[in-house]
């Protein structure tokens, strides 16, 4: 019984040295998309999720020494009258930035292409709270779907002139990022119902991306899973 108690304090003095030396740091944020229309403001948003779990070099033969995964779901917004914009989890137009990882330190910081520091970036964001123009010098890519079910019924909405795919109705689009402590948001399933399908998924990404081949991911610009 002694040697088994003797083993467990090691074990667990192994793990406690391993969790300081090698922490892993996470935190949340919820994008907000406001639509200014002529019936009031339409809102809808999301909380997402982004963790980097550090560990020694060797371990990938000096390749790495950390990964960074997301887990949330694009925004959702209900325009009435059956329209609906939804807001994908990617950047720019065609969805050309898909790298979710980067949209609360886009927003935060001033960061630089090519010059990734995720783990300085999740730490310093699970210790922070406030709001920024979501993406800063990059824009959501929005979308809407004349059928929810079709995923081939898909349209680019434009930033800047919503109105010429929406209608005049529709004036502005504003988008915003809170970091939180919320559960991550789920649902969008029930509002898209294909949207948990690959093939489904790509019928959408090929209308969106225009033959493009890189990019966002066809499943990953609906859903996150931390993979």
């Amino acid at each position: 019984m002694k040697w088994v108690v003797i083993a467990i304090a090691v074990a667990v003095s192994l793990y406690a040295a391993y969790a300081i030396t090698y922490p892993t740091y996470s935190y949340r944020f919820r994008i907000t998309i406001d639509v200014d229309t002529d019936e009031g403001v339409k809102s809808g948003s999301s909380v997402l999720e982004v963790t980097t779990i550090q560990y020694p070099s060797w371990i990938t033969l000096g390749a790495n020494d950390h990964q960074t995964t997301v887990r949330g779901e694009a925004v959702f917004v209900d325009l009435g009258d059956g329209r609906n914009l939804v807001a994908l989890l990617a950047l720019g137009p065609h969805a050309e930035d898909g790298r979710a990882k980067l949209f609360a330190p886009r927003s935060f910081f001033q960061i630089t292409e090519g010059s990734p520091r995720d783990t300085e970036w999740t730490k310093t964001l699970s210790a922070m709270k406030g709001r920024r123009t979501y993406a800063s010098d990059k824009r959501p890519t929005l979308v809407t779907f004349g059928n929810l079910g079709d995923p081939a019924s898909v349209r680019e909405v434009p930033f800047e002139n919503p109105q010429a795919v929406l209608g005049p109705g529709v004036r502005a689009v504003r988008a915003a990022i809170d970091l939180t402590r919320d559960p991550i948001t789920a649902g969008l399933s029930s509002k898209i119902p294909w949207v948990d399908s690959f093939a489904s998924a790509q019928i959408a990404w090929n209308i969106v991306r225009q033959g493009r081949w890189s990019g966002s991911a066809p499943l990953q610009m609906f859903k996150q899973r931390g993979e």
